[in-house]
């Protein structure tokens, strides 16, 4: 699984100051319309997506991000040492780049499948579904109680990130000016994708 393993006197995971060179020539707006575009196929609006990045890369949206247990893990969603083999994952990565390996690890563990099983999903429901998949490995219900620290829960986690100063990173990343009729498209895709179902 890809959790990030945090040392757990904070709240993000610890690294020095991430940078890669890919990452840093892309504009803004490539850097959102990965997100957006990603989450429109996923079947979740944008701001979910973002936010669970900006909790993972401690508010950094870096693809060079080391944190976890060691320093093992890199990236957006923190991709554990096998994820990063199996999904060609590295720190000169432009975000662009890693944002197609964060929808694969998400296809794969099954959280659109769980998704589309799922139609009435609460927002709470999907989004635990969402960070359950990149914590646990798996969104099902059954891990959303799991302690990876006394008192905290996949389910306190996400309660708190989207309660918190991530979801309002998340927000600015994705609400920028530059973008904001893409954003917009994202958001009515998403609404779309909910009435076909």
């Amino acid at each position: 699984h890809t959790r990030c393993s945090r040392d757990w006197s904070s709240d993000v995971c610890s690294s020095d100051l991430p940078f890669s060179p890919a990452a840093a020539s892309e504009s803004a707006s490539e850097k959102q319309k990965s997100i957006i575009e990603t989450a429109n196929r996923l079947g979740i609006p944008p701001n979910d997506l973002a936010t669970v990045i900006s909790y993972e890369t401690g508010g950094t949206f870096s693809p060079a991000k080391w944190g976890g247990s060691g320093g093992k893990y890199l990236g957006l969603i923190q991709f554990g040492p096998n994820e990063q083999r199996k999904y060609g994952v590295h720190q000169n990565q432009s975000f662009t780049e890693q944002m197609k390996a964060v929808e694969k690890f998400l296809i794969d563990r099954g959280f659109k499948r769980w998704l589309e099983q799922n139609p009435n999903a609460s927002d709470q429901e999907r989004r635990t579904a969402l960070y359950s998949t990149i914590n646990a490995g798996s969104p099902g219900q059954k891990h959303w109680g799991k302690s990876d620290r006394p008192g905290h829960t996949v389910m306190t986690h996400t309660q708190s990130m989207f309660a918190g100063d991530h979801a309002k990173k998340a927000s600015n990343f994705i609400d920028r000016k530059s973008t904001r009729l893409n954003s917009s498209h994202g958001y009515i895709s998403y609404a779309v994708f909910c009435l076909k179902k």
